[in-house]
């Protein structure tokens, strides 16, 4: 069985591919997606079908994009990553690119992502994961 990082990597590998029935092989049946940033416009995404909608919308809506995701933490069930996001949107004027920062707590169990909690940023969802980075060498 992959450890849970290597599911968290193997899931934005997906994601960058906009691949998203790769994706869903990823989560749990009943799985959430919750946006707790300040703007929260993501909202809540509960199971295979919210999550397929959620992820479409997204891919549907961009010419392209690259998730670039540094793991913070990890440990018992938990990945910490913090997150930056590259799309180019569609403009009437070919495409306008934007960039995201954010950061990402996922909760595992038997190799499915559980719950995936967005924040505004790595050292926010860091400090609501209540895991501790690993000494620096």
């Amino acid at each position: 069985m992959p450890s849970d990082v290597e599911v968290v990597l193997a899931n934005n590998a997906a994601f960058n591919r906009r691949d998203v029935d790769a994706m869903l092989a990823y989560y749990a049946p009943d799985a959430l997606v919750a946006d707790h940033r300040h703007l929260g416009a993501m909202g809540d995404q509960h199971g295979h079908a919210g999550l397929r909608a959620y992820y479409g919308s997204i891919f549907d809506n961009v010419n392209d994009l690259h998730e670039d995701l540094d793991v913070l933490a990890h440990g018992g069930g938990a990945v910490v990553a913090n997150c930056r996001t590259v799309v180019d949107l569609p403009s009437e004027h070919g495409s306008e690119r934007m960039e995201f920062l954010y950061g990402m707590v996922l909760q595992l169990r038997a190799g499915l992502i559980q719950t995936l909690d967005i924040y505004d940023n790595g050292p926010a969802a860091l400090a609501a994961s209540g895991l501790t980075p690993p000494a620096s060498a």
